[in-house]
């Protein structure tokens, strides 16, 4: 786990149950307590496809063929509910497009820290970061929060990043040394070495700290090939010290 992050394959005999085997291989790594989803099923899974414009999760980016621009999951999300981990497992996987890339939240810290170390105080800061409320059809889903880029989780202490590059959905703080902050990540994003790409195939799977990531576009032009992807996030970290672990 030297990169927060693991790529995995499942052999053909281990594909006949692909979700409940999903799930197996997540908890050998410790993963047990998952987000509560709208969008998942009842043991945490959600199926990521494009769902087409009538279905009303097309308005997240997640369910459709468009790009997804860096992030890290659940950073919306309150403090209780943050996402330590996630993992996904490819059923299918697009007829073009759809790979993914990565980047260690960790290495982007050492990064800004060799950079400019007097930055991190501003993206440890509470108010950095504003994600506007979730109004649906005039309901509040989600209200108005704020809080840093980088945070100490309280009980591992385990470094933890929120991040978005979606102009749409995150606010910042104006400023000088936090704009220099969200600036310095976006530089480091575009000219790291760091960052990791790859596409899963069938069979293939990732289990990662809550890794910066992203996806570019995909298109399901072939009907027999039509992308989905399990995804389940977890408010646990990957612990290597599970008495399950077998290989």
């Amino acid at each position: 786990m030297a990169y927060n992050f693991v790529l995995y394959e499942l052999g053909s005999g281990d594909r006949q149950s692909p979700k409940q085997n999903f799930l197996d291989i997540n908890q050998k790594f410790g993963l047990y307590n998952f987000e509560v989803r709208t969008d998942a099923d009842d043991i945490g899974v959600s199926e990521l496809k494009d769902v087409g414009p009538d279905d009303s999760r097309s308005q997240y980016v997640p369910y459709t063929g468009r790009g997804l621009n860096w992030h890290t999951d659940g950073y919306y999300n309150s403090i209780q509910q943050q996402i330590s981990a996630f993992a996904l497992y490819c059923v299918r996987p697009a007829a073009k497009g759809g790979g993914s890339y990565l980047f260690d939240h960790e290495l982007m810290y050492i990064r800004i820290r060799d950079t400019a170390p007097e930055l991190i105080e501003a993206l440890m800061a509470d108010d950095l970061m504003v994600i506007p409320a979730n109004v649906q059809s005039n309901k509040v889903i989600r209200p108005e929060k704020s809080g840093p880029v980088f945070s100490i989780c309280p009980g591992s202490g385990a470094l933890h990043m929120r991040y978005s590059a979606r102009p749409r959905n995150i606010g910042w703080k104006s400023d000088k040394a936090s704009l220099r902050a969200i600036n310095l990540i976006r530089e480091v994003l575009i000219d790291d070495s760091g960052v990791i790409e790859f596409k899963l195939e069938a069979g293939q799977g990732i289990i990662c700290n809550n890794l910066l990531h992203g996806r570019q576009a995909f298109s399901d032009s072939d009907p027999s090939q039509t992308r989905l992807l399990y995804r389940v996030r977890y408010l646990d970290s990957i612990s290597l010290d599970n008495s399950s672990w077998a290989g």
